[in-house]
């Protein structure tokens, strides 16, 4: 688990990390081009003769996209996962304080600290998010180009 310093570097970071991702986006979005245009005679012979379509590579598109999006969606649920460990923390200060009492200055800092870690994750989430696509669509694009290579 990161610690404060961790976090709050991540959080000074995140313009560039922000910027990082811009340019991933971009980088997937051409990949994503390429894999489509390798693609889509696949799937023009499976829809004009079906008996000699190339099946494997029609299974590969669903299985690898699939685990993409699965592994974006475990990144998405860690960050809904540590906003309700800082929104839970914060509803407890508010009701020691509702209730008459003391908030301690610990409970000031682990407060502060869920908060840190939520913030972190937010600002991480785009990029973490992203990623198993990037990957996932950047090994296609290499797969299939070396396909086109070879005259596959």
């Amino acid at each position: 688990m990161p610690n404060s310093f961790s976090n709050a570097y991540t959080l000074m970071m995140w313009p560039w990390t922000q910027a990082r991702t811009s340019g991933d986006w971009l980088e997937m979005i051409s990949d994503a081009q390429q894999v489509i245009a390798a693609r889509m005679p696949t799937l023009w012979q499976a829809f004009l003769s079906p008996m000699q379509a190339d099946y494997r590579e029609i299974g590969l598109m669903w299985s690898e996209k699939s685990a993409a999006f699965t592994q974006s969606a475990h990144v998405l649920d860690r960050a809904r996962r540590h906003l309700e460990i800082a929104s839970d923390q914060q509803r407890k200060i508010v009701d020691k304080a509702q209730t008459g009492t003391p908030v301690t200055f610990f409970d000031l800092l682990e407060t502060t600290e869920k908060t840190l870690t939520a913030m972190a994750t937010l600002a991480l989430l785009p990029a973490e998010a992203l990623q198993p696509v990037k990957s996932a669509v950047a090994a296609n694009s290499k797969r299939l180009a070396t396909r086109r290579t070879i005259g596959l």
